[in-house]
């Protein structure tokens, strides 16, 4: 009986050491790299011109509302003049489906004979929270920038083991493609069917000046003049109609650094100051481009060569121009990284637990998204 009893108190002093450890988890997953510190500047900060994460309780699929025309009855009247009631349409909606991220904790008896006293065993599940962290938050920020590509489309990938086709988190580059009217669903609209369910998009490798199946516009981008045309026309043309203009660009790091030498003197830096929460203020470079704050993300992949970050054919840089207020982390509430009881597996003398994550990227209104890509990687005059 006494060792029944130890054994749950035991169980007690992990569970209870990895609880009160998760907040801090939390923070240090979405802080540390740019791009998930632009996320969580809305979230836990409550900073201004930052993707937000909302909050939702369950469901079976994630509703998203979108307007794609106007109302017709809007007109000038005088007097007893007739008023227009036609019954409007021009809304629907996106569906997306609940992604869902995971990693384990576990302790051997041997680690728990190694490390006896909770002093210890707190000692331990920190380092072991670490290496959690660390994982989850390079696992997390890969999915959302650009895990998996086929044919030069950006997906969900399969998840672990291969077992479950699309289980991971949608990119950015699905939401915001470079060819937004090729055969893909996006939210469960097929976006080749309707042009209110495209992104800009701009080509940085050619000059060409109507619209085609790709692209809204081409510039040749090899030079510090052309990419600042460039940039003004993507930025411009996510500007057009209601909601705002783009307040956030990503990009790689060679993209950054060739704004910052066309700015060259001009460039003003804010890191360490700015809005509390915002990347800034987090550690990381951040430089303005119109009303945007602009920042890279060594994750950042080559969308114009369909290549992630690792491959070493990368040869082209990418700008994302992004409009906080239609793009959005979801997360339900009652999977927002929360941590499991310690359970001890049949074949195994050892304790385990998960740290577990349920939500998707959504994006409410895809023209007011842009991609620039194709740019010439490393411009220097």
């Amino acid at each position: 009986m006494s060792a029944s009893s130890r054994s749950i108190t035991y169980d007690a002093v992990l569970s209870l050491s990895l609880e009160y450890i998760r907040p801090g988890l939390i923070d240090n997953i979405f802080t540390s790299t740019p791009f998930l510190a632009a996320v969580y500047g809305a979230y836990g900060r409550k900073a201004k011109a930052r993707m937000g994460v909302r909050l939702v309780n369950g469901g079976e699929r994630i509703r998203v509302p979108l307007m794609y025309g106007s109302n017709s009855t809007v007109g000038s009247y005088q007097g007893y003049d007739t008023l227009d009631i036609t019954p409007q349409e021009g809304i629907t909606t996106a569906f997306y489906e609940w992604k869902q991220l995971a990693a384990s904790i576990s302790l051997s008896r041997r680690e728990e004979r190694q490390n006896a006293g909770e002093g210890k065993i707190k000692d331990i599940m920190q380092a072991k929270v670490m290496q959690a962290e660390m994982s989850l938050r390079d696992e997390f920020n890969y999915q959302l920038l650009g895990k998996t590509v086929s044919s030069g489309a950006w997906s969900s990938g399969a998840g672990i083991g291969n077992q479950t086709a699309e289980a991971d988190f949608s990119p950015v580059p699905h939401m915001v493609a470079k060819n937004p009217s090729a055969t893909v669903t996006v939210g469960n609209i097929a976006q080749g069917s309707y042009a209110f369910w495209r992104n800009v998009s701009v080509d940085g490798s050619a000059i060409h000046g109507s619209k085609d199946a790709a692209a809204e516009r081409g510039f040749l981008c090899d030079d510090w003049a052309t990419l600042g045309q460039a940039m003004r026309y993507t930025y411009n043309a996510c500007s057009k109609g209601a909601g705002g203009s783009p307040d956030l660009i990503l990009c790689d790091q060679l993209g950054y650094e060739s704004y910052e030498g066309a700015m060259d003197d001009k460039v003003r830096y804010t890191a360490g100051s700015g809005t509390p929460g915002s990347p800034a203020t987090l550690g990381f470079d951040s430089v303005r481009f119109k009303g945007a704050n602009m920042l890279w993300d060594e994750m950042m992949p080559d969308i114009d060569g369909g290549l992630i970050y690792t491959d070493a054919s990368w040869s082209t840089s990418t700008m994302m121009f992004l409009n906080s207020d239609f793009l959005e982390l979801v997360v339900d509430t009652g999977t927002n990284f929360i941590t499991t009881p310690f359970v001890r597996p049949e074949n195994q003398d050892a304790r385990t637990a998960q740290i577990l994550l349920m939500g998707e990227l959504c994006c409410s209104q895809r023209r007011k998204q842009g991609v620039l890509y194709g740019i010439t990687g490393g411009i220097y005059a």
